[in-house]
């Protein structure tokens, strides 16, 4: 028995609608009858990571949750990275340690890991931590304080 899944008959269907091509049937510099949503680009690289640090048991990650997103919302358009640090179950806890580790984050994670309530800023390539955002910023500081980081030029040395 021939098993189908529904990916593959709507993959199939699009082929056969001309919606999609086999990536063999595209050149490098075809993209005429790609729509410009579908299209792909080259990532921007990141400039910062602004490493949350939170934890649903902490009051001061609640409180810092609106502010973030609206920060988030503000700069989506900007080289900001945001990662959360999830320490509110063993299971998010761990994850946050394969975060810190796959993203080569484990100075921040020994001087940070397993605290809660503030986001670290730090440079994306160095990984030094640049600043520490904590409750005491409301959106318009913090978002003023993550710009200013951006706009600053960067000391790559040791």
């Amino acid at each position: 028995m021939i098993r189908i899944s529904a990916v593959q008959i709507l993959l199939t269907a699009a082929m056969l609608l001309g919606i999609l091509r086999p990536v063999s049937a595209l050149s490098a510099d075809d993209n005429s009858s790609i729509p410009e949503c579908c299209r792909l680009k080259v990532a921007k690289p990141a400039k910062l990571i602004a490493i949350i640090f939170r934890s649903d048991a902490d009051e001061a990650s609640r409180n810092l949750a609106p502010i973030i997103d609206a920060v988030r919302k503000e700069l989506e358009h900007d080289p900001v990275l945001f990662l959360t640090m999830d320490f509110s179950t063993t299971e998010t806890l761990k994850q946050a340690e394969y975060l810190a580790n796959a993203m080569d984050c484990d100075d921040l994670w020994n001087k940070f890991g397993k605290q809660s309530g503030f986001v670290v800023v730090a440079d994306a390539i160095t990984k030094r931590p640049l600043a520490k955002l904590t409750r005491f910023y409301d959106a318009p500081k913090m978002l003023a304080e993550l710009r200013q980081l951006i706009a600053a030029p960067r000391d790559l040395g040791p």
